[in-house]
């Protein structure tokens, strides 16, 4: 019977990364995954909830500074990560405020760092002589709206690009259908999307999307499984692949975590693999992800592209790492806790002593909830979901 070896054994061997943000960036680049204060886009509408998107590359950071919110860098965190056995990032750049962060990028600038983001930000808040990518290139590029020229003809669902007041419009239309915000500030989290089954979901979707400056009315797909397809650009334009999750989603095209269990199909792959050479000919360079869908008719379609850091690129670079400890199954997902973050500390470290979990990230609130996410560990699925139950008995959730 193939046995998992424990994730941080007593030789204390740490779990390394296969690639980290210098590989993305190359040397004198800070990591910016702050979403913006002056323009959140299509994200969380709490500031505390885009916080916490800040915490999820501290471990494969390597050499380059990365900014992110105190609390995801508490010492308790970090003693959680190290004591699961990975790594520290060289450089954390603490913020709490508004204030803190734009102090902490005029310190980065006065030191000469070239800036990489996540999340577009304002126009003066980091000048474009600074920013790794120049903001026009990142803006395109995660536009909802331009799908169709970064995958092959037909890599794309039908879809139709609709002005804000034709949407408003809409009346009669053949549900389901999906519509998505098309807009150069960010998006994420499935915010800027709104699957439609009835009149009476199209008119919410109508209010709740009123500010879109237009939206693409796309196909509703019988999705049997979906990926996220993920590569990286380097600095010197190549092409490196990083792998690929199948993601967890809602019926709303919420995402909710991610397997790593069986490979994408080629062609998805190869969809992928367009996608980020069209943003390498635009100039782009580092991490993006693509999420393709496989239909219960056959087709593979692009659902959208992220030139980003995913929320599943964690998972990639870690992969090899625990492949090595016999680790062939994943889940990766975030739990939150109501007993505070010491006791929710004990329950992860015990998991970990078990070889069940390891801890990626970590909120550590002053008030509110802590949470944490990271993979649970197995040889199979059903290995897996059992470890799961017994982490929401011992009071994840």
């Amino acid at each position: 019977m193939r046995t998992t070896v424990p994730i941080y054994s007593a030789c204390r061997k740490m779990i390394k990364p296969s690639w980290t943000l210098t590989d993305f960036f190359g040397e004198g680049v800070a990591f910016n995954p702050v979403p913006c204060f002056e323009e959140t886009g299509w994200l969380f509408p709490e500031r505390a909830a885009c916080d916490v998107l800040t915490a999820n590359q501290l471990t494969f950071a390597d050499a380059a500074p990365v900014i992110c919110h105190t609390s995801v860098s508490t010492p308790r965190v970090l003693r959680m990560l190290n004591d699961a056995g990975l790594p520290s990032a060289e450089r954390v750049e603490r913020y709490e405020t508004r204030s803190d962060y734009h102090e902490v990028l005029a310190r980065l600038q006065q030191e000469g760092w070239r800036i990489a983001t996540t999340h577009a930000q304002a126009d003066g808040v980091i000048p474009a002589d600074v920013l790794w990518i120049d903001a026009s290139t990142q803006r395109w590029l995660n536009d909802k709206g331009n799908l169709d020229a970064l995958v092959p003809k037909g890599g794309a669902p039908q879809r139709h690009r609709l002005s804000a007041a034709e949407f408003q419009a809409l009346i009669d239309v053949e549900f389901p259908v999906v519509f998505k915000v098309c807009s150069p500030l960010t998006s994420g989290a499935g915010f800027g999307v709104r699957v439609c089954s009835n009149a009476d979901e199209l008119r919410a979707a109508q209010q709740q999307l009123a500010t879109a400056p237009s939206v693409v009315m796309e196909e509703w797909l019988d999705i049997e499984k979906s990926w996220c397809i993920q590569f990286f650009v380097a600095p010197d334009g190549a092409v490196h692949s990083l792998g690929a999750a199948e993601q967890v989603t809602g019926a709303d095209g919420s995402w909710h975590g991610n397997w790593l269990a069986s490979p994408a199909p080629a062609l998805a792959v190869d969809i992928g693999a367009g996608a980020a050479r069209a943003g390498a000919e635009r100039g782009y360079r580092g991490p993006m992800g693509l999420d393709v869908a496989l239909c219960r008719d056959g087709r593979l379609c692009a659902l959208d592209a992220n030139f980003r850091v995913n929320g599943s690129t964690a998972l990639l670079v870690y992969r090899e790492s625990l492949a090595e400890r016999g680790v062939s199954v994943i889940r990766s997902r975030g739990w939150s806790f109501d007993g505070g973050f010491d006791r929710m500390a004990m329950v992860v470290r015990a998991a970990v002593d078990r070889a069940h979990f390891l801890p990626t990230s970590a909120w550590d609130p002053q008030t509110g909830v802590p949470r944490v996410t990271g993979f649970v560990l197995g040889t199979s699925r059903a290995e897996v979901l059992g470890r799961i139950g017994m982490l929401e008995h011992a009071g994840l959730r």
